[in-house]
């Protein structure tokens, strides 16, 4: 990035003055300002240089966590990095019906994550962006902007289950009514779902509408944060707390992530201690989990998987003893060394230590913390 003046900066290669591009978007007509209010609910404000430099990817702005049900994950920031690093800085025209990314009054990412994730790993220092005035600072504002921002591609395209888990989290925050007609209305009014589904296409609209209500009727909703194998362990890149019982840091490549729950994962960890034990190696584990659980159901879950490998453990000390038969050994006495460990990453979301854990990339060494 180089700066030219105050409106003016250099960003991957790309020369953007912010001045001319609101000249070129017209943004002062109210053909302009008609056509922002109703692609993204909210009205126009100016457009301004976001300082990366002063975000991380662990701020929770870059979770999407209210917006998608699957959140970020398997999103490929380096696919982003790969477009800048082809074709610099995309600036879009009035043709495109395309724009930039989305902050609101505080400067926080509404729409544009992964752009501005991925010129963050460039070390690109300053993003240009659209500020946006929401109707208010609720929770049912801030996804409405983010639904009606990703409503088509190139974009991941907003789906019906991620409008389903939307409208049930604003219904049990109290936000959102919950009768049909109140969630009718947030859909059209609020979501610009007639845009996906025009007059109730496919019976979609109705479809989504039946599923909110419904899945509504429990207080209990998903707080899981949803990252795949690939983003997890880039995470744990930065952890501080991958080392050993001497205070060694461990080489990333010996630690092994498993998905709970799963059918396959147990037999397959049980099979790992084994093979490590031939050959002398400590296992080490980070378990993390992508369901739509509550809290407390993730917690049990997490708890089950760590008390049946414990119990394996308990089972081959008692097949080794009973297949020695060596007059006077009994291993039963002897000092139970477990030879793995568990990691257990901070995947519950709106927990102030699971927050707090995932910003500064902090691991859960006991489930009891957990």
């Amino acid at each position: 990035m180089t700066m030219l003046n105050q409106s003016t900066r250099i960003v991957f290669g790309v020369e953007i003055n912010l001045v001319e591009l609101e000249e070129k978007w017209k943004v002062n007509t109210p053909q302009f300002r008609s056509w922002f209010k109703k692609k993204f609910g909210g009205d126009f404000v100016g457009l301004t240089w976001v300082d990366l430099n002063q975000k991380s990817p662990t701020d929770p702005e870059f979770t999407n966590v209210d917006i998608r049900d699957l959140q970020n994950m398997g999103i490929s920031v380096e696919d982003m990095q790969y477009s800048y690093r082809s074709n610099g800085f995309i600036i879009p025209n009035p043709e495109s019906n395309e724009f930039l990314p989305l902050v609101d009054m505080n400067i926080e990412f509404d729409d544009g994550r992964t752009r501005a994730l991925g010129a963050m790993e460039e070390d690109e220092r300053w993003l240009p962006a659209a500020i946006i005035k929401k109707p208010d600072n609720t929770l049912t504002s801030k996804m409405s902007t983010g639904f009606c921002a990703n409503i088509f591609p190139p974009r991941v395209a907003v789906k019906p289950k991620d409008l389903i888990k939307g409208g049930i989290k604003l219904v049990n925050v109290g936000e959102l009514v919950r009768n049909k007609t109140d969630i009718e209305f947030w859909l059209v009014n609020r979501c610009n779902i007639y845009s996906k589904y025009p007059n109730n296409a496919g019976g979609w609209v109705t479809k989504i509408v039946n599923r909110i209500y419904d899945g509504s009727a429990t207080t209990d909703y998903s707080v899981t944060r949803k990252l795949d194998d690939t983003q997890w362990r880039k995470w744990l890149e930065n952890s501080p707390d991958i080392i050993d019982s001497k205070g060694r840091v461990i080489n990333l490549k010996d630690i092994t992530l498993y998905k709970v729950p799963s059918n396959s994962n147990e037999a397959r960890l049980v099979y790992k201690l084994l093979e490590n034990a031939v050959r002398h190696k400590h296992t080490y584990v980070a378990l993390y989990c992508t369901e739509n659980f509550d809290a407390k159901t993730m917690r049990n879950e997490f708890k089950g998987f760590i008390d049946a490998i414990d119990r394996s453990h308990s089972r081959m000390i008692a097949y080794a003893n009973n297949s020695i038969h060596q007059q006077g050994l009994n291993l039963n006495e002897m000092d139970d060394t477990k030879h793995y460990t568990f990691f257990i990453l901070p995947c519950i979301t709106g927990e102030e230590i699971h927050e707090e854990y995932y910003k500064h990339y902090h691991v859960f060494t006991d489930i009891k913390d957990f």
